[in-house]
């Protein structure tokens, strides 16, 4: 009787690392982009292109990356938090 539950236990606690080994994905917070530049603070001037919108500009605050995304009309500048 003891044996059947050590076993239960040991599949159980290898069944539970397959599920948890994966990496997980942090979710950076996305900021929407400012287009003119601040008059104060330090920021991060970005830019990027893409196929039928052209060279793209916008404003960051200094810690944030930018971030560009081309596959949506019209394209999404965003500022993440890293």
């Amino acid at each position: 009787m003891l044996s059947v539950v050590l076993i239960v236990a040991a599949d159980a606690a290898l069944a539970v690392p397959d599920e948890m080994s994966r990496p997980v994905h942090v979710e950076r917070a996305l900021a929407d982009a400012v287009f003119v530049r601040p008059l104060y603070g330090v920021y991060r001037h970005c830019g990027g292109a893409c196929l039928k919108s052209g060279a793209l500009t916008w404003y960051c605050f200094a810690k944030q990356s930018c971030s560009l995304s081309c596959a949506t009309a019209p394209p999404q500048m965003k500022c993440a938090t890293p």
